[in-house]
């Protein structure tokens, strides 16, 4: 169950990352101390939704053998 808020988690940080950078673009302000942040935000998820992604994947399969059985 952990591994289902985790990756809401991880998906709501890249996109708070990602629509900021797009908010400082379209208002073409490349200030540093506000792009680095941003860019954090964007990118460090993205090492991570690969391997919570299996593991929500294997809790889903573990639960419908539950239910089978």
């Amino acid at each position: 169950m952990w591994s289902h808020f985790a990756f809401v988690s991880l998906i709501l940080t890249f996109c708070s990352g990602l629509q900021a950078l797009v908010f400082w673009t379209i208002r073409l302000d490349f200030d540093m101390s506000w792009w680095i942040p941003n860019l954090y935000l964007l990118v460090y998820p993205c090492f991570f939704l690969k391997s919570v992604w299996r593991e929500c994947g294997s809790s889903y399969k573990t639960n419908m053998r539950k239910e089978f059985m």
